[in-house]
């Protein structure tokens, strides 16, 4: 009964002693990132190759109204054949599957076009938060959504700014 005793008190302090080494932060990289100048270059660019899919695929549409329409003209008029109706409304069916399919590849191509550029810039981040962690002897940091309560003084976001060479904001007075 001793020993067992002796070894529930050995666990206890050893727990109490993990306990005490151990400093939690958090980390809000939706604060941080558009504070950033290097993430508002990513914004700029992803704009511009939004833009350019977007009149792209505009282009496309146009295109496939305008030939519908036509179709739809010349079908009223009598203009075309039997044969010249299928291969017309073949045409059509091609044109709007491969503007769907244009679609989805864009959609795609954005999508890894803004991980390619946010590669450097997260890593960026993370290296920095790693550095101001062991510098101010936290052990863990969480990403503050993941807090449902916590100390203010444990938010490393500014650190990581100032770290980053990013003035923070002034913090808000209610």
């Amino acid at each position: 009964m001793k020993k067992i005793f002796t070894a529930i008190v050995w666990v206890s302090l050893l727990s109490f002693q993990l306990t005490a080494q151990t400093k939690v932060g958090y980390f809000d990289l939706d604060y941080v990132l558009p504070l950033l100048p290097e993430y508002k270059t990513v914004e700029g660019k992803m704009k511009s190759y939004g833009d350019q899919i977007k009149a792209e695929i505009e282009a496309k549409g146009k295109e496939l109204d305008t030939k519908a329409k036509d179709y739809e003209n010349k079908v009223k008029a009598g203009t075309l054949s039997g044969a010249m109706q299928e291969l017309k409304a073949r045409e059509l069916q091609d044109l709007e599957r491969q503007l769907n399919e244009f679609q989805q590849k864009a959609q795609s191509d954005v999508q890894n076009h803004q991980n390619e550029l946010m590669s450097p810039v997260l890593e960026k981040i993370q290296k920095t938060l790693d550095e101001v962690a062991q510098a101010n002897g936290f052990s863990q940091v969480f990403r503050s959504e993941f807090c449902f309560a916590a100390n203010k003084a444990n938010n490393i976001s500014d650190l990581v700014l100032k770290k980053l060479g990013v003035t923070p904001p002034a913090p808000k007075t209610n």
